[in-house]
């Protein structure tokens, strides 16, 4: 099997060049990308902080984006290469740059989402995104989410075990919000709440549980106008 060549840079990051052949462009006649293009990411694992980005485009100004939020601290190399910081478990698809992706799906157990009090749940079958849940059964509990973007759905459960929560952006007023439903049905991975016309750029976003036996968190889709 053909493989491509690896080189190594002085970054300590493996490399991957391009081969036109794999990728089923022959000759010169190679298509040329308008902005700025990521064509490769350093492998990750789940204790991987950093990762080397090639690509095309890059300037010291560009915007990098992890799940949809502006990432702060990468170094600029060249127009080809960047040294992004993530999170850990994060993947080469969240990686975007320049213009910030719109209906950015994150689910429950995204790294960029801040748990206090909040307890993991697997394999419910009951229909929920990724088919795994948090959920706090304390008062006061708090999941925190730091997002770029002009809106924000916030993803659990309607069911009558469930109660009111808080949702609080930018430290604005908390607003009040029911999860219980009018039909008395369990619906689960849907929008319990959502925000739209926020200013563009980066907002922080908390849900707190406020009463009820449960409050169940499936995650916030980000969203950009």
């Amino acid at each position: 099997m053909h493989q491509a060549a690896v080189a190594s840079t002085n970054t300590g990051f493996p490399l991957a060049r391009s081969d036109a052949n794999r990728s089923g462009v022959k000759g010169s006649a190679l298509a040329v990308a308008a902005g700025p293009q990521i064509y490769y990411t350093s492998p990750t694992t789940s204790t991987t902080t950093q990762v080397l980005v090639a690509g095309e485009g890059f300037s010291p100004s560009l915007p990098v984006y992890v799940n949809g939020t502006a990432v702060s601290g990468v170094q600029y190399l060249s127009g080809g290469f960047l040294i992004v910081p993530v999170p850990a478990g994060t993947q080469a698809s969240q990686i975007t740059v320049g213009t910030p992706p719109a209906g950015v799906r994150l689910n429950d157990t995204d790294p960029t989402i801040v748990y206090s009090g909040f307890s993991y749940s697997a394999n419910r079958g009951l229909g929920d995104y990724d088919n795994d849940v948090h959920y706090a059964t304390a008062n006061g509990s708090t999941a925190t989410l730091t997002f770029t973007g002009t809106g924000i759905q916030v993803m659990g459960e309607q069911y009558t075990d469930q109660g009111n929560i808080g949702i609080s952006i930018d430290g604005g007023t908390q607003q009040t919000i029911s999860t219980l439903p009018t039909d008395g049905q369990r619906h689960s991975n849907v929008a319990v709440y959502t925000a739209t016309g926020l200013t563009p750029g980066n907002h922080t976003i908390v849900v707190t549980k406020l009463s009820g036996t449960y409050t169940t968190l499936d995650g916030f889709t980000i969203t950009d106008s």
